[in-house]
């Protein structure tokens, strides 16, 4: 419940600032999918209100160094333009316990035709 009033609380903010191109909501939600329904519901929510879950195709972000354990717990939703790709890849880097999340964002070229 903490994480989702959390979660609730940026969602609100990020509703009344100045309009964008691409919004990026990332980090660690801490979703540690024990309850996945409620999680799933959370994220089709999230789809509704023009989220795309770059993050989807990643497995896992996190790994705990005494159980053989791997839990998705780092997520990077995007909205933006209409027609917007982007996608995320997670290698497995020492030197914490969560992988880095590296998202790629590629904005309609009808929309911005300069490079």
């Amino acid at each position: 419940t903490f994480q989702t009033v959390q979660l609730a609380t940026i969602l609100r903010d990020a509703a009344h600032r100045q309009p964008c191109d691409v919004l990026v909501l990332a980090g660690d939600f801490n979703s540690l999918r024990l309850d996945r329904r409620r999680w799933a519901a959370w994220f089709a929510a999230r789809a509704a209100e023009g989220f795309l879950d770059a993050s989807q195709e990643v497995e896992w972000t996190f790994r705990s160094s005494s159980l053989p354990l791997r839990q998705k717990l780092d997520n990077a939703l995007i909205r933006g333009a209409e027609g917007l790709v982007c996608g995320a890849h997670s290698p497995e880097l020492p030197g914490s316990d969560h992988l880095p999340l590296f998202v790629s964002v590629q904005l309609p070229a009808t929309r911005y035709p300069y490079k």
